[in-house]
Parts: C-alpha cells; sequence; structure tokens
C-alpha cells in the first residue's frame, strides 16, 4: 500500500491524492495495482496508508491547504473493490504527519504487532 500524494512533474495539475494498493510477485518480477483509490483531495504532503483488519484500507491526506494557517486533515476508508465506506475530516491550523487506525482506546497494536501511536 502506498499514499501517492501527486505531486511529482509527470502528474497533472489538478489531480487528487490517490491511496494504491498493489500485489508484488516477487517470483515472477510482475507488480499488479488493485486500488487506485482517488481521495478527493489534493495533499501536497505527509499520508498515511493502512491494511485494516477488516480487510479495508484507510488512507489519510495531512496537508489538504484551505487557505493560509488553515489545513485539512482527511481519513477516508475504502473496500478492496474501492467502495467508500466513511471519511473523516478535521480543520485545524497544523497538518497531521500520519494516521493510523487503532481497533479500541485500550490497545496500542494491531494483529499483535506494534504500530505507530
Amino acid at each position: 500500500m502506498v499514499y501517492d500524494n501527486a505531486n511529482t512533474p509527470h502528474v497533472r495539475a489538478g489531480e487528487n491524492s490517490r491511496g494504491q494498493v498493489w500485489n508484488i510477485d516477487t517470483d515472477s518480477m510482475v507488480a499488479t495495482l488493485m486500488l487506485n483509490q482517488d481521495l478527493g483531495v489534493y495533499s501536497p504532503s505527509l499520508g498515511a496508508a493502512q491494511l485494516l483488519t477488516n480487510g479495508n484500507f484507510m488512507f489519510q491526506s495531512g496537508n489538504v491547504k484551505l487557505s493560509p494557517g488553515s489545513v485539512e486533515v482527511q481519513n477516508s476508508e475504502y473496500t478492496p473493490d474501492g467502495t467508500p465506506v466513511y471519511t473523516y475530516q478535521s480543520i485545524g491550523p497544523s497538518p497531521s504527519y500520519r494516521g493510523w487506525r487503532l481497533p479500541d482506546f485500550y490497545h496500542a497494536t494491531l494483529n499483535g504487532s506494534s504500530g505507530p501511536l
């Protein structure tokens, strides 16, 4: 999984950031794009991608410029076929470096492995 900010020179002006899921076959050296989700906003920096325990994907756009001094952070969940489940948006003065969905407020792990807090 990757968060593609869409801020490289080959991207056309006005494109949104994307969440991508790739299947990498290291035996045959073939990469297959499984999901290429337009996130509906452009974040020139700061983003995250996470596989959730239910098989869905969460992508965070952490630096959506609204106006000088105002930034939107957007977290969105999608099913493997690209169906949106939810979008959470917050507006404030600061961007978010990375988003991470925890299973609940009491456990800081996901599937037994430590995740960012």
